[in-house]
């Protein structure tokens, strides 16, 4: 079964959604990282390690969305 075939407005507009929530989520992941890395007596290197690979796993799925018009 095809998916409906949206016209190109309603991409755009989607498609610049998903950028900004995705932009958002980048934000709010490096403030957390900030936040737990600036405890240094408790430091959980695979929490650190976490939080970087959600931020660069949301930069890669940014740079593969179609640029805002």
């Amino acid at each position: 079964m095809k998916e409906p075939k949206l016209p190109v407005n309603v991409d755009q507009q989607l498609s610049q959604l998903t950028r900004y929530k995705v932009q958002s989520e980048i934000i709010s992941l490096q403030r957390q990282l900030e936040r737990i890395s600036v405890d240094t007596n408790t430091v959980d290197f695979a929490l650190l390690e976490t939080f970087k690979e959600m931020i660069h796993s949301r930069r890669q799925l940014l740079s593969s969305l179609r640029p805002s018009v």
